[in-house]
């Protein structure tokens, strides 16, 4: 139980540091909710979201060779942890795959983008917002190998998807509303 509660604090804190870019203070914070949390059991989902934070200001302080092990190590206790959100676990796939990204590693990138598309996909359906980013991170991959077409694909469903949700809100593309522009 106290455990849980330094663990919880240290985990706020060092969120509520990262917002504000107080790099180094979250790391000391996520360090301190680490080793309260290597305390649990190895498939403990607290134990792999401090990982994974830990991995997020070191990749912020472009301190990639820091973070790619982490996030690895996130996935393993996610991917045995019984009843782990997929949400949790796309969140991180999501966190390296935009680490390899950044580091011009795209077929690794271009991997776990997939995953993360398919994960999102299942729990938002085919044409939500959240796909976007990565249909477009895809995109330019394809397009930087020259598979253009393919690359044209992931765009273009993309901007569906960008218009589909605007079209719902009642926004042209330039976010003006559309009702008033009419009148």
């Amino acid at each position: 139980m106290i455990n849980d509660i330094v663990w919880k604090n240290y985990t706020d804190l060092g969120c509520s540091a990262f917002e504000q870019g107080q790099y180094g203070l979250a790391e000391k914070m996520f360090e301190g909710a680490l080793e309260e949390a290597q305390k649990l059991s190895p498939e403990d989902t607290r134990l792999a979201s401090s990982f994974n934070n830990l991995a997020l200001v070191y990749q912020k302080q472009g301190q990639p060779r820091k973070a790619a092990p982490l996030y690895k190590r996130a996935l393993a206790v996610f991917e045995r942890a019984r009843g782990v959100s997929r949400r949790h676990l796309a969140s991180t796939l999501d966190n390296l795959a935009e680490l390899y990204f950044n580091q011009g590693d795209l077929v690794r990138a271009r991997a776990l983008y997939r995953k993360v598309l398919n994960v999102f996909e299942q729990l938002y359906g085919p044409n939500h917002l959240e796909l976007v980013p990565r249909l477009k991170r895809l995109g330019w991959i394809y397009c930087e190998r020259g598979r253009y077409d393919e690359a044209l694909l992931f765009y273009n469903r993309a901007q569906a998807i960008k218009m589909m949700s605007l079209e719902a809100v009642g926004t042209d593309p330039a976010g003006r509303d559309v009702v008033a522009m009419v009148n």
